[in-house]
């Protein structure tokens, strides 16, 4: 997926780093497959081969991981083979998966959702709306800029937000 760690051609001058900071210890190897719910999907197998391929030039280099997972939600379905001393069940955890797929389509000789049941939910009511013209820079250090004319929903979803922000504020009030 690209989003955390290092490419395998990074790999190599990584080690080299972490031979020449002791206080460091490499107690893992992890990847994340971006998609294991197509469970017939070529990149998996590439990935696969590819995470091999670096743990055994972790091993080479003189490093003893004892932590290697692969599988998020989908793989510790449709992957046994891709669980090593850990797995990541993810989405799972809050009772949600996606349904697995072939080709593009359900897999009909898989169940396409696992039985699960969702552990929470997340309701909040819409703010305010109101427009903004493209160009209009949004959010925190203004790091969201709208492409077009765009209608902006606000939600109340952050920490000064629900009821553990109304018993604060409420205690709050009555200190001297």
């Amino acid at each position: 997926m690209g989003r955390l760690g290092a490419s395998l051609e990074e790999l190599s001058g990584l080690l080299i780093m972490l031979h020449s900071t002791p206080h460091l210890q490499l107690e893992g190897l992890c990847t994340h497959f971006a998609s294991s719910e197509i469970v017939d999907a070529p990149e998996m197998e590439c990935q696969t081969e590819r995470f091999a391929v670096a743990e055994k030039l972790v091993r080479d280099a003189g490093f003893a991981p004892e932590i290697f997972h692969l599988a998020n939600t989908a793989a510790v379905v449709s992957r046994p083979a891709s669980w090593r001393s850990m797995v990541r069940p993810g989405l799972a955890l809050y009772g949600y998966s996606l349904p697995l797929q072939r080709g593009g389509d359900l897999e009909p000789e898989a169940p396409t959702t696992l039985a699960l049941r969702p552990v929470l939910s997340w309701k909040t009511l819409v703010l305010s709306v109101h427009d903004a013209p493209a160009g209009q820079a949004l959010g925190y250090g203004g790091t969201f800029v709208t492409k077009t004319d765009s209608r902006i929903a606000v939600l109340p979803l952050g920490y000064a937000d629900g009821p553990g922000a109304q018993a604060f504020e409420s205690r709050s009030r009555h200190r001297p």
